[in-house]
């Protein structure tokens, strides 16, 4: 059937009419399917706006195929790019743009609300497509500057960036900090993680907490270096932890100016705070070859002993005194080996 003048005229005041209606139920149906940036008052303003042009298209005198499948990409855009918000929003305009008309009206109205709707659904996927398309290069785009200047931080700052898996088999193995231990990038990776440990007081400890699941730091020195480290458990999609993964950071230079402090705090003096580490060397130097190296006599070393010995309230015992200080910061932990 084709409308007059008079018709187009009585349908158009009708279409209109509810034209506040439709788009109030169309926002009500598409709010829980989509995030609106602008917000909810300026989706509803969106959608009237949307809805007038729905109707002018139905009653234009030639269908515009481009301004239909507007309507669909105005949808994405607006926020609602998800298939439901498509699915809603042809069942509200398929409805509500003909519900109550005349059947002689509808039958007019059909064909080209079909076509309205087809070329909406076509307009929306084709915006959606492209959004989507636009997010995933930016979200790679995103991912290699995260990969760049985690790689930067990696290859020059002093840490050691690592990862074992459950059989405690390396996985990762990456950082400056490695040059300072003799090591190579990769180096370890397929060698395992336990080699060597015992050496170093506390490392298998820490790493049978890193596998049983546990998140923690604890320092430990390694040839004279002392190492903040960071352990996190890796877990599969069930939970199980499937491995470890960790950051070592080199933080000696920091340690020895908190050890500095802390002796200061104590009292040592200049010359006591330079026999204390020289105290607990790993090869044992005596009295003497102390001396030899500060320009003493090994019997005045032995009395810069015992005065640190004194202030710490402890006895004048050589192993004492290096455990004691360990113990309170004014020396790096123990070193492997002691």
């Amino acid at each position: 059937m084709k409308l007059n003048a008079a018709d187009r005229g009585q349908l158009r005041a009708l279409l209109y009419g509810r034209s506040e209606a439709i788009a109030d139920r169309w926002h009500r149906a598409l709010l829980p399917a989509g995030y609106t940036p602008q917000g909810a008052a300026r989706a509803r303003q969106r959608l009237g706006e949307l809805t007038d042009q729905a109707i002018a298209l139905l009653l234009a005198p030639a269908f515009a195929d481009e301004e239909a499948r507007a309507l669909g990409d105005a949808l994405v855009r607006l926020g609602f790019r998800e298939p439901v918000a498509l699915g809603r929003t042809l069942e509200i305009l398929g409805d509500a743009l003909v519900a109550g008309l005349p059947a002689e009206y509808v039958a007019a109205l059909q064909p080209r609300l079909v076509a309205l709707l087809g070329e909406a659904a076509s307009g929306f996927a084709a915006r959606a497509q492209a959004t989507i398309l636009v997010e995933q290069e930016q979200a790679r785009a995103a991912l290699r500057l995260a990969e760049r200047r985690l790689r930067a931080v990696v290859d020059h700052a002093p840490i050691v960036l690592f990862a074992f898996d459950q059989a405690g088999v390396v996985t990762l193995s990456e950082g400056r900090g490695l040059a300072a231990l003799g090591r190579r990038p990769g180096e370890l990776v397929g060698r395992s993680v336990w080699e060597g440990a015992a050496a170093v007081p506390q490392l298998p400890a820490d790493l049978h907490r890193a596998l049983a699941g546990e998140s923690f730091s604890a320092r430990a020195c390694l040839r004279g270096l002392v190492f903040e480290t960071s352990y996190a458990p890796l877990r599969d999609d069930r939970g199980a932890v499937t491995g470890v993964i960790g950051v070592a950071v080199d933080v000696t230079a920091r340690q020895r100016a908190e050890a500095a402090l802390r002796c200061v705090e104590v009292g040592l003096s200049p010359m006591e705070r330079k026999v204390l580490p020289y105290l607990a060397r790993p090869d044992r130097p005596n009295y003497q070859q102390i001396g030899d190296q500060l320009c003493l006599d090994g019997e005045t070393v032995r009395d810069h002993m015992r005065g640190i010995a004194r202030k710490l309230g402890i006895p004048a015992r050589r192993d004492v005194v290096v455990a004691a200080a360990q113990e309170r910061g004014l020396l790096p932990p123990a070193a492997p080996g002691r």
